[in-house]
């Protein structure tokens, strides 16, 4: 078995949070839709898409860091939307669980502070399957990276990159399911 296994592991924050576990000697397998694997891969990535779902491996942790992300594309197409952040994403959590992982689903402040769109929606109706099954969700406003400005909403602050993976890869150390909200860069655990 391994330690961590990250669906969306070619995502950005799934590349960023793959190489934070293995600075900490976490084995990782990781997934991409994408096929044949990005060539600057440098650890083990399977495909696997959500739409065409096959196998997993166990892993004592799944890291769900895929989905249709942001506003403007779930606007645009609401029912795939629904079809792929909610639906399909939770049932590869299903899986997850019946295999014994614990699942950790990544989730955003828009389930908060946007729950009348279908992004916020999609992410609201996902952490409720999630936290039913157990597992943990990190709800954190917009991340900042390299070459990307982002700006504060109404609740949440952003949060870097590294910050955010440092608490993620914390799962191994304290693991805590249930909501937890990243506040003006504090992590503060709300009960679901």
């Amino acid at each position: 078995m391994i330690d961590a296994l990250i669906v969306g592991g070619d995502s950005q924050i799934g590349k960023a949070l793959v190489e934070k576990l293995h600075s900490r000697n976490i084995t990782v397998v990781s997934t991409t839709r994408r096929w044949p694997s990005p060539p600057q891969a440098t650890w083990d990535i399977l495909p696997y898409d959500l739409r065409w779902p096959t196998f997993l491996p166990e892993a004592e942790f799944a890291f769900f860091c895929t989905g249709i992300n942001g506003f403007k594309p779930c606007e645009a197409d609401p029912e795939e939307a629904r079809r792929i952040n909610v639906t399909l994403l939770t049932a590869a959590a299903r899986q997850a669980k019946a295999m014994g992982c614990d699942v950790v689903f990544l989730s955003s402040s828009a389930a908060d502070t946007h729950p009348d769109t279908v992004y916020g929606t999609c992410k609201r109706d996902a952490e409720k399957v999630f936290l039913e099954l157990g597992g943990a969700c990190f709800r954190f406003g917009p991340v900042a990276f390299p070459g990307r400005n982002v700006y504060p909403n109404e609740v949440y602050s952003p949060i870097n990159l590294s910050t955010l993976t440092d608490l993620l890869a914390g799962c191994f150390e304290r693991w805590e399911p249930g909501l937890h909200c990243i506040y003006n860069r504090d992590w503060v655990k709300e009960m679901a």
